[in-house]
């Protein structure tokens, strides 16, 4: 959203960036909390992020300048106010930073082997936290699978529930459906490893995905 949009807002004398908020989870070793904040697909439950981000734009609003967050997982439709946004996660340990636009993620303290003398090769176990560095990076230019695949996850989701959830036919399917919904499960689906599930469901989930993924990978070059 933050390529696309720097074009057009550039255009009308604004500045585009990203928002970066992280919870406890992500940034110390001594708290599980985690952002929080209702869940857009099923309103009556909540969704929780180790770290979350938006696009952030600078609108000179007179002789002040306006910062503001586009994010409709938090508020359809309508920019907020970034101190706003930041309430909606529910989360007052959060902490957050301002990046450019083109930072697409960052680096963890997960999964770090230390050599050389002194450390004797000491591997991070695998139940600690992912540590924030502090190191954002690029997406890399030959990158053609990362955000399509993210974008056309977030379709698959809307469609399973739109679809199956709602569908009395599938109603000894829902919790399943629903967790499906998540980014972490949803892999599962798409790698066909869910035998329990209707196979014309699977089917038809697999192909709605890999639609729109080559539709993305087209809307990204």
């Amino acid at each position: 959203m933050s390529k696309r949009l720097s074009p057009l807002v550039r255009v009308s004398g604004c500045e585009i960036g990203k928002i970066w908020a992280f919870a406890p989870s992500i940034y110390t070793m001594v708290s599980d909390k985690k952002l929080t904040a209702n869940n857009p697909l099923y309103k009556d439950e909540k969704i929780t992020w180790g770290y979350h981000v938006a696009p952030l734009l600078a609108i000179k609003n007179g002789n002040k300048i306006d910062t503001v967050v586009i994010d409709f997982s938090i508020k359809e439709n309508k920019y907020i106010p970034y101190k706003e946004w930041i309430s909606k996660l529910n989360c007052p340990e959060a902490i957050y930073t301002f990046t450019d636009y083109n930072y697409y993620l960052f680096h963890t303290f997960d999964g770090l082997t230390l050599t050389g003398s002194g450390h004797n090769n000491f591997a991070t176990p695998t139940n600690f936290p992912k540590i924030i560095t502090g190191h954002f990076w690029y997406l890399a230019t030959n990158d053609t699978i990362s955000i399509p695949s993210g974008l056309a996850y977030n379709d698959l989701a809307v469609y399973i529930t739109d679809k199956y959830y709602s569908n009395q036919n599938y109603n000894q399917y829902k919790e399943q459906l629903k967790n499906l919904t998540k980014l972490n499960e949803m892999p599962k689906l798409i790698n066909r490893s869910i035998s329990n599930l209707p196979a014309e469901l699977v089917d038809d989930c697999l192909n709605f995905y890999n639609d729109r993924m080559a539709h993305w990978r087209t809307q990204d070059r």
